[in-house]
């Protein structure tokens, strides 16, 4: 029963994001994204930070994320990067994310882009953008969409 039931959210929630994905317009070449506003944690989609501090992340098609790295301890500061499921969100980079829009931490290898992790605090974990070898910038990003590796 409760696999039906699983299976039942999962079907809406497809269903949702393909009419988010059909009604996102596009205004004078400027993006209007439309998001879910929060992810149902049985369907979250969870990073690995590594014992060394590398962070991964690879499409699942049957979780969600939408992590984003901002420039402050604070969801409102300014938007650096965004790794999501969701191609309205990662198309064209309609946030405008300084680093980029990625569907997962694979697909930051053509920018020679890495993320690694550095402290945890309060809500947020602090992670280092590394490009080329060398840290470029520090983001900070929600803890509840991580876990370290065992």
């Amino acid at each position: 029963m409760k696999r039906k039931i699983q299976l039942i959210l999962l079907i809406f929630i497809l269903c949702i994001h393909c009419e988010l994905a059909q009604a996102q317009q596009y205004d004078n070449n400027v993006t209007s994204v439309t998001i879910v506003e929060e992810i149902d944690s049985d369907f979250m989609q969870k990073a690995i930070i590594e014992k060394d501090g590398t962070i991964w992340l690879l499409v699942n098609t049957r979780k969600e994320h939408r992590i984003f790295g901002y420039k402050d301890k604070d969801i409102n500061s300014e938007k650096m990067i965004l790794l999501s499921t969701f191609t309205n969100e990662v198309e064209n980079n309609p946030f405008g994310c300084k680093y980029g829009a990625f569907y997962d931490t694979y697909g930051m290898k053509d920018k020679n882009i890495e993320l690694k992790y550095i402290t945890t605090e309060n809500e947020f974990l602090k992670i280092d953008i590394i490009q080329n070898r060398k840290t470029i910038d520090q983001v900070y990003m929600l803890k509840k969409w991580f876990e370290f590796e065992k």
